[in-house]
């Protein structure tokens, strides 16, 4: 007999924290050997993602005041993650455009490492397509019902 969904949903979260917990030092190691503060690392985090392309979407999706975003902006750029370019449309707008660099970091926080392809090789085949077909599944249930215009969560 088939699990209740419910049940199905609780072990799916025991499992996720359980494989998230022996994989954190992987997952944490970027964020902390960065040397990037925790603002820097969002800026870069919502820039990589297309959640944000100017210092003013910056500064409202951080709600904070443009000028604070243009101290951290102004530091990526110097360091390297960040550069500029001007919108072709109009020349007041200044975009933000990742570096190597930032894509680098965008990718080693989410992907911790290449962590789950090294895992995932020695997984049965079985196991690893119904896995995949479960992400497939989920990926378009969440197309289906994300807002297309979602606000940030709240910093706590």
């Amino acid at each position: 007999m088939t699990e209740s969904r419910a049940r199905l949903i609780e072990r799916y979260a025991e499992e996720r924290h359980a494989v998230t917990a022996l994989l954190a030092s992987r997952l944490v190691s970027p964020l902390i050997t960065s040397g990037l503060t925790a603002n820097q690392l969002k800026i870069i985090l919502l820039i990589t993602s297309d959640l944000a392309q100017t210092g003013r979407d910056l500064a409202e999706v951080l709600d904070v005041s443009p000028a604070s975003v243009s101290t951290s902006v102004d530091r990526l750029v110097a360091m390297g993650y960040l550069s500029r370019a001007s919108d072709a449309g109009d020349r007041r707008v200044t975009h933000l455009i990742p570096t190597e660099r930032a894509t680098r970091i965008h990718d080693q926080i989410l992907e911790g490492h290449g962590a789950w392809e090294h895992y995932l090789e020695h997984m049965p085949v079985d196991d690893l397509d119904a896995l995949v077909r479960g992400l497939a599944s989920l990926r378009r249930v969440i197309a289906e019902r994300i807002d297309p215009d979602p606000a940030l969560p709240e910093s706590e």
